[in-house]
């Protein structure tokens, strides 16, 4: 029965704009920056969960989540997506990915992963649930793939606006940094 599908029929399908961790390895790229905060979930007049997002020195008010003490901190940053040969915004709740990350960055030897010179890094997850369990381990360094440089370029992104409740991909022309 797979003879029947072309062999890129999934390239048809246009990726989400935000990385999920699925089971087994999940290899990106950090292409910049992270910002980092807290993250509560509400439910919005339809009946929808959405997170609300502070920054890291923010303060929610008890009205303003489901659950004050289920607040998590998170890193969100854009990353190449190797599997879906996709810019996606990846956010990093989980707090043993959290602790690896940021102990890879601080490391001498390892340092900034972002970039063109910098060195991707594998999220292996494994398990469902409860039973989810995440490891952490870089590539050695390498350059970037020219696509993924040239797609991140003719991408904008205002992560900022993960703060403010709206997409970091519909950028307004007041969004736009002035060094674009």
């Amino acid at each position: 029965m797979t003879d029947f599908l072309a062999k890129d029929v999934d390239k048809l399908e246009k990726p989400s704009n935000y990385m999920k961790f699925e089971l087994g390895d999940n290899k990106f790229r950090a292409l910049d920056s992270m910002i980092t905060g807290w993250v509560g979930w509400t439910v919005n007049a339809e009946g929808q969960r959405r997170p609300i997002r502070k920054p890291a020195d923010g303060v929610f008010r008890t009205d303003e989540v489901e659950d004050i003490s289920k607040i998590k901190p998170f890193y969100a940053f854009p990353v190449w997506n190797y599997k879906h040969e996709a810019v996606q915004i990846l956010e990093v709740t989980q707090k043993g990915i959290q602790k690896s990350i940021k102990g890879l960055a601080r490391n001498s030897e390892w340092g900034n992963p972002t970039g063109d010179e910098g060195y991707d890094i594998t999220v292996t997850r494994e398990g469902e649930g409860l039973d989810t369990e995440y490891s952490v381990a870089p590539s050695p360094k390498k350059k970037l793939d020219p696509i993924a440089i040239q797609t991140y370029k003719d991408t904008i992104i205002n992560l900022d606006a993960l703060y403010d409740g709206k997409d970091p991909f519909e950028v307004s022309t007041d969004d736009v940094p002035d060094n674009l």
